[in-house]
């Protein structure tokens, strides 16, 4: 047993060193990407538009303004997500008599947006309570993770971000597990947004690129 574990060791310790370098990767990228958003976010626009031929300058926008609006939806169930999971995370510790369970909760809601590493932080934070204060015990904050975990994977994950991104959930499903395959944490971060932005784009660019059909002399929606 000791020789197979010592056999499995490196690519334990490669995979947890690849894990922490997409979440270190994924807190220095994603403020500096935003904060530049924010900053030159209508510069950015304004010169992607004057690319566009004036033919398609309407349903680029019409692109460009779908996308923003599915983004800002997967955001809106982000904070969802995380909200129901630092009640459902609040009230098992409480339960299970841990002390500071309200900041652990909270900890372990807004964590959990991150796929793998945020359930970790969670766990972490509960144990270290535990062996700090004496209280609620290791086993009853398992348990009262491992049911926070069922239910944001079974039931909150899939049915708030389905909606929030108008994707079905096995949509959902595919998309985290392919960018999780190809991308590691960070793809399966971003799996689901990109989904969306994918999906409105083809839309809008079939409803922009269809023909006109006539009836008469007046334009009437294909």
């Amino acid at each position: 047993y000791m020789t197979g574990a010592l056999a499995r060791a490196p690519r334990y310790l490669t995979s947890v060193v690849s894990n922490v370098a997409n979440f270190l990767l994924y807190f220095v990228m994603v403020p500096f990407i935003a904060f530049f958003l924010m900053r030159d976010g209508q510069t950015f626009r304004s010169g992607l538009i004057s690319l566009v031929p004036n033919r398609y300058f309407e349903t680029t926008l019409n692109v460009m303004g779908g996308v923003g609006e599915s983004v800002g939806r997967y955001l809106r169930g982000l904070l969802i997500q995380a909200s129901i999971m630092i009640a459902v995370s609040t009230t098992g510790l409480a339960v299970v008599g841990l002390k500071y369970a309200v900041l652990v909760g909270l900890i372990a809601g807004i964590a959990n947006v991150i796929p793998y590493i945020g359930p970790a932080i969670g766990i972490v934070a509960g144990l270290l309570i535990v062996l700090t204060t004496g209280t609620g015990g290791v086993i009853g904050v398992l348990i009262v993770f491992g049911i926070a975990q069922f239910v944001d994977n079974w039931f909150v994950a899939p049915v708030v971000m389905s909606r929030s991104v108008e994707l079905h959930p096995l949509t959902v499903f595919l998309a985290v597990i392919l960018g999780g395959a190809y991308a590691g944490t960070l793809g399966m971060f971003l799996a689901i947004p990109v989904a969306g932005a994918a999906v409105v784009t083809v839309k809008k660019l079939r409803e922009g690129l269809r023909p006109p059909v006539y009836v008469g002399l007046q334009e009437v929606p294909a």
